[in-house]
């Protein structure tokens, strides 16, 4: 669907809250140091990933959200004037999976139901897909996209959107994304909900989105200005009902997500 409809691709402005901009550019004065050697992560970082309850002294949160932003620029540096698509979605949703796809790998599965590309695909894996459900980066993987969506195009696959990992990690995230997004020239966003994560728990799936679309866009204003570049995908939709055996339609999906049961008064 992505690639038939080609989204009308609108420039995103970054609108970082002002609560952080004093973080920020606090951070921001260190990058210019930083960047030589961004991509190699420092222990306490590397810590922090494996552990997002480890508590750090202000000086090692400082130290911590520099090297993770400085990181990030280093990396939306890839996106600089290109057409980009930008997934986002849970850690698990299949972000990387969806990208696979699009960029023309075969899969198979694997023990456990684990899908993977198979050695014998034209394309190799272009995003590594994990099988866990911690995402154990800060920023986007940005790739070229010009073998599967035409030159000057590019994906980024984003780290977990609504992962609750720890202040620095967290900020770094939403801070890295947005610069990803403003280095392209355009963007389309494609949101992937697990389709089971609707069924468990009813008006979750439209919590979610509307928590990752204002996360990137800021406002509501701002969603629905760009809302015709966002794209939503369901992963792992079943083609039948699992107990009735009946098709499966889109309109049966849409009902689901857009159930507003479960959800308060002011979503």
């Amino acid at each position: 669907a992505l690639v038939a409809r080609r989204a009308p691709q609108v420039p995103v402005q970054s609108t970082i809250s002002p609560t952080l901009l004093p973080v920020l550019a606090a951070a921001a004065l260190s990058l210019p140091r930083m960047q030589a050697d961004a991509a190699s992560l420092d222990p306490i970082t590397k810590k922090l990933l494996a552990s997002p309850g480890l508590e750090l002294s202000p000086a090692e949160s400082r130290a911590c959200l520099v090297r993770c932003i400085a990181h990030g620029e280093a990396v939306a540096s890839r996106a600089a004037g290109k057409r980009i698509v930008v997934v986002l979605g849970n850690t698990g949703a299949g972000k990387s999976a969806f990208i696979n796809y699009l960029h023309g790998c075969k899969f198979q599965y694997e023990e456990e139901d684990k899908m993977v590309v198979r050695d014998d695909s034209e394309l190799e894996e272009l995003m590594r897909i994990g099988h866990t459900n911690r995402s154990e980066t800060f920023s986007p993987q940005v790739e070229d996209a010009t073998d599967s969506l035409g030159s000057g195009f590019a994906y980024a696959d984003c780290p977990g959107f609504l992962d609750n990992r720890g202040f620095e990690i967290n900020v770094a995230n939403a801070a890295n994304v947005r610069h990803t997004v403003c280095a392209a020239s355009s963007a389309v966003v494609v949101v992937v909900v697990n389709y089971y994560s609707l069924r468990a728990d009813r008006g979750k799936g439209l919590h979610d989105l509307l928590r990752i679309l204002l996360s990137l866009f800021g406002s509501v204003e701002q969603v629905e200005a760009h809302a015709p570049s966002v794209l939503l995908a369901i992963s792992q939709a079943p083609v039948t009902h699992p107990e009735t055996g009946a098709a499966m339609s889109i309109e049966r999906y849409m009902r689901t997500l857009l159930s507003p049961s479960g959800l308060d008064t002011a979503t």
